[in-house]
């Protein structure tokens, strides 16, 4: 038996007892405020699961060479942060899709028949409205915005349509074809995801069973450029890099101010109680107390046993006593408010667009319209890529699709714009009815369930309004975005006068 088995065998005294005791009631109170402080430091950082923070930095300062970690990293804060996923679908919900449908490249009118142009149009408005694009683009803008990139591919029957999203770990653009990307696909993929080969097309069947014919050399190989799809955010990198990828950082303090913030409540809230234990009146010797150690413990654990967990306590034998409280000196800083305008600053977006402040609705409308304009050159892409498409598609008659510049922040001024031109016989009628939401099938069976079967123009009377009796209907009221922020504060006012008024 080793010497130390032999100590630990022997009885405490007594004295050793009650000392052993304190001690541990002292750990006890130590050990709370070790946990505190400990939880908090763990679970401080967002990047605490996954990532270092070091490690991200290095991975910023050479994006080229880790592309496949960043675009990891902003997937991972798509699912985490509540605030990177708004604003990343706060770019991808600006475009509406809305379009319109024209000839393209005729050279002489006259040559035109009246009634094949008219077959093709329907053939090719029926060949768009299949694909369901306001619903697919839409979902493919949104992952290009987390992943600076969408790859996918395309499923269609006569009348259905639907985009496959492919794993861009496993994808790249290696050549364009009239503009569009091709894309090309690591068949290694599928020695990985085995399973996942019935849910393909037979393409990648094919191609897979070249690859595991030749490893080497046909490991990555071009998939048909008609059924693929790639869209770019930042179109001016040849490699990929999450386009918020610059607030990552800002990201994370968010989440780190918070846990301080906890940390520091706690803190506030936290209380400890010293108890004394009294001298004896006439005590002559050093440790002459009134109260014994054994019933001070035991009345301290009667004590504390009531306590809740905020609430630490100690035994000391000076003579004054007090409750000590940890409190914060400075509270004019919110840290987490400063840390979330930081990140709004980083991403460019006004703050306002997520949460309420008392900026005016002008100002943060106009901040909007400044925004859109890096969503619509997403809308130049989807063009050439279904342009690509009606190209293959009519080999008689050629027709172009557009996708007009139409959020919803800017709907009423669009529809303003084509309908004066309309009123001036500029030949806008179509946008006008894009801009109200409506594609051109929508246009065309609309007007024929109007004109032929319901007959509205001829049975139906316009309702009579002041407006429509007399032309004094006095001025009409200017739209908020046309408002100065002292026009809005005037507005406000006298609809709460009109609001008091009995």
């Amino acid at each position: 038996m080793s010497e130390r088995e032999t100590i630990a065998q022997i009885p405490l005294s007594r004295d050793d007892q009650v000392f052993q005791k304190l001690v541990q009631n002292f750990s006890k109170l130590a050990k709370w405020v070790r946990k505190d402080l400990n939880k908090n430091k763990n679970t401080a950082s967002l990047f605490q699961k996954n990532f270092n923070k070091d490690t991200v930095f290095t991975w910023m300062q050479n994006p080229r060479k880790f592309e496949k970690q960043l675009r990891g990293l902003s997937r991972f804060l798509y699912d985490e942060s509540l605030h990177y996923k708004r604003i990343c679908q706060y770019f991808a919900n600006f475009n509406t899709y809305d379009y319109v449908v024209d000839l393209k490249g005729i050279t002489d009118f006259s040559k035109l028949d009246e009634e094949t142009v008219t077959k093709k149009y329907l053939e090719t408005l029926n060949f768009i409205d299949v694909m369901n694009i306001k619903h697919e683009f839409a979902k493919a803008e949104e992952i290009a915005w987390r992943d600076d990139v969408f790859f996918g591919y395309e499923w269609r029957t006569k009348d259905s349509y639907y985009i496959q999203q492919l794993d861009a770990d496993y994808c790249d653009i290696t050549a364009f074809e009239d503009g569009v990307p091709v894309v090309s696909f690591d068949f290694s993929y599928f020695d990985k995801y085995k399973d996942a080969l019935e849910r393909f097309d037979t393409e990648f069947e094919r191609k897979y069973n070249i690859y595991k014919a030749n490893k080497q050399n046909q490991r990555w190989q071009e998939l048909d450029s008609y059924k693929t799809i790639a869209i770019k955010i930042n179109e001016g990198l040849d490699y990929f890099l999450p386009p918020l990828a610059g607030i990552f950082f800002e990201i994370t303090d968010i989440y780190d101010y918070k846990e301080l913030k906890k940390a520091r409540t706690a803190l506030e809230n936290y209380l400890l109680l010293v108890f004394k234990i009294p001298y004896l009146a006439k005590g002559e010797k050093e440790n002459d107390f009134a109260l014994g150690m054994d019933q001070a413990l035991e009345y301290f654990d009667m004590a504390m046993s009531e306590m809740p967990e905020e609430v630490g306590g100690m035994i000391s034998p000076f003579e004054s006593a007090e409750a000590i409280k940890v409190d914060r000196t400075d509270k004019s800083t919110d840290m987490v408010v400063d840390a979330e305008n930081a990140l709004y600053n980083a991403a460019g977006v006004p703050k306002n667009a997520f949460n309420s402040t008392d900026n005016s609705a002008s100002t943060l409308l106009m901040s909007i319209k400044q925004d859109s304009k890096c969503a619509f050159r997403i809308l130049r892409q989807f063009e050439r890529h279904i342009n690509k498409k009606l190209k293959d598609f009519n080999k008689t008659v050629y027709f172009k699709i557009e996708f007009l510049n139409i959020t919803e922040e800017n709907r009423q001024d669009k529809v303003n714009m084509y309908k004066e031109g309309a009123t001036l016989s500029a030949p806008t009628k179509t946008r006008l009815c894009a801009a109200m939401g409506m594609t051109p099938m929508d246009v065309i069976s609309s007007n024929f369930i109007e004109q032929k079967i319901l007959k509205i123009n001829e049975e139906w009377i316009p309702l009579t309004s002041s407006h429509t009796q007399s032309g004094d209907g006095g001025r009409p009221q200017k739209e908020e975005t046309e408002l100065t922020p002292s026009g809005e504060t005037t507005r406000k006012q006298g609809s709460n006068d009109k609001g008091n008024k009995v």
